[in-house]
């Protein structure tokens, strides 16, 4: 017990992913750039440090950072700084939050807790530990765009990020120490789980480490009573444990912009590695992947679906917002010839405001600066019901005949199906009516048609219509501020 903190709350968690968790350990293979954190037993993990940090990143963005400190603890304060205000903030004080590692569910949807003998056969027909136990379960390729919509190959800008898949579950335990019965800052913390923006591990703003609360209990424990102690000894230490506990029911998040997406043409995004097709020889494939889903027990792996990457909308659509804003801004490239790259891609202030930054210091004397970006887009799956195979040659540009060696072919998705875009508003303070009419312009030609997500485009391959379902008179209202300021 956390001296003069009587009062026990705690909240047993599981969480689901709704699109692949990459919480990096720092290391690599020599195959992957980067690989994921696992426990002892080899499992997929979630470190308590990294929910922590979330946490208490969160908390400091909605509260100030007194308290924040107070709540999550802070080291003793260094002698070069400015005198200290309180006692704390002298000595430094601990964290009354405590945080468990989280612990991978099996096909059962139980967690795996403790340490087990590697040779153990029950995990030999459990298809979800499985495909976590793999040492890339999914690999997906990155490349950075330049100002001109193509690979930037002079910053060597292609690079992987190696995720877990969908829909795999982790139990997690939450507590806080407190000194009072109804401690509004336990509410705070699981209002803050349930946020829109709640995400664990890197690439959240390309549409990475969005999880979800599938269940949760909770319970509060006064250990000055002697009921109420008994009751807390007889909490076992396993997440599955929820005896007297109170199951809680989470909200649903909702995002702040949202549209459907109806695919007018076939659409392909990224570069797969499996046919959907069979016997197929195409060499351009979507990228598939498979999940983990719960709609019964036990839990079963689904087959390949198609992916739709939130990186590839994301790069389009900051592009899109670059060239609107330049032209909000009367900065036209017949004035700024010279100096276009100063315009365009993170030099752009509505790319930097919107979609983040990084600014690489060439001789290393001082730390890179970096901002991360104030939109988070989600990944979205669908079911490829209809695909056809379409054959490609080059031309020669002076004949006009086939150029030798460039037969090549290529798979499409050609579903009718809508797929909803998301996007949520992680920050919006500082950002100017401009940006936001930006954003909305470059929505609105996604909507009707004129702006290609994925590859092909220039084939007429990734142009959809859209209806708005949020967030639209949102933008407007935005909008309108710039009129009301003139």
């Amino acid at each position: 017990m956390t001296h003069n903190q009587h009062i026990f709350y705690i909240a047993r968690l599981v969480l689901e992913t709704c699109t692949p968790l990459s919480i990096a350990s720092g290391r690599t293979d020599g195959i992957a750039d980067n690989l994921i954190v696992r426990d002892a037993n080899g499992l997929p993990a979630i470190p308590g440090s990294s929910l922590a940090g979330v946490l208490r990143h969160s908390y400091q963005r909605f509260y100030d950072e007194v308290h924040t400190n107070q709540l999550f603890g802070s080291g003793k304060q260094n002698i070069d700084d400015e005198e200290p205000n309180t006692e704390d903030e002298k000595t430094g004080n601990p964290s009354f939050v405590h945080v468990s590692w989280g612990c991978l569910h099996d096909q059962n949807d139980k967690p795996v807790e403790g340490l087990l003998d590697p040779n153990n056969p029950c995990w030999d027909d459990d298809k979800i530990i499985k495909d976590a136990l793999q040492a890339t379960p999914i690999r997906r390729d990155h490349v950075k765009l330049n100002h001109r919509g193509v690979t930037d190959a002079k910053k060597q800008g292609k690079f992987e990020r190696t995720s877990l898949t969908t829909g795999h579950r982790f139990s997690v335990e939450l507590s806080l120490w407190s000194n009072d019965e109804n401690d509004l800052r336990w509410q705070n913390l699981l209002d803050l789980l349930q946020g829109p923006d709640f995400r664990l591990g890197g690439g959240t703003r390309r549409g990475l480490g969005k999880l979800k609360i599938v269940r949760c209990h909770t319970g509060k424990f006064n250990l000055k009573t002697e009921q109420q102690f008994k009751k807390f000894s007889e909490l076992t230490q396993s997440l599955a444990e929820t005896r007297h506990l109170n199951e809680f029911k989470p909200s649903e998040p909702i995002s702040q912009i949202s549209l459907n997406l109806t695919p007018l043409e076939g659409y392909r995004f990224g570069g797969g590695v499996e046919p959907l097709l069979k016997n197929s020889e195409a060499k351009l494939l979507a990228v598939t992947e498979s999940c983990v889903k719960w709609e019964k027990e036990p839990g079963i792996l689904t087959q390949k679906r198609v992916v739709i990457p939130a990186s590839a909308v994301k790069g389009a659509l900051s592009h899109r917002v670059a060239y609107y804003y330049n032209a909000l801004q009367q900065v036209f490239a017949e004035q700024y010839s010279e100096q276009v790259e100063e315009h365009v891609g993170e030099k752009n202030e509505a790319v930097r405001a919107l979609f983040g930054y990084i600014e690489e210091n060439p001789d290393k004397t001082k730390p890179d600066i970096a901002q991360i970006g104030s939109l988070i887009f989600d990944d979205v799956y669908q079911q490829a019901s209809q695909v056809v195979e379409y054959m490609h040659n080059g031309v020669d540009r002076f004949t006009g005949g086939v150029r030798e060696g460039v037969l090549f072919s290529e798979e499409v998705i050609t579903n009718t199906q809508s797929f909803p875009l998301n996007i949520t508003i992680a920050n919006e303070e500082g950002i100017k009516p401009e940006i936001w009419k930006a954003l909305r312009l470059a929505l609105n030609d996604i909507a009707e048609g004129r702006l290609a997500l994925g590859a092909g485009g220039g084939r007429g391959h990734g142009y959809f219509s859209a209806e708005w379902k949020n967030g639209e008179q949102w933008l407007k209202d935005k909008q309108d501020t710039i009129n009301a300021s003139k």
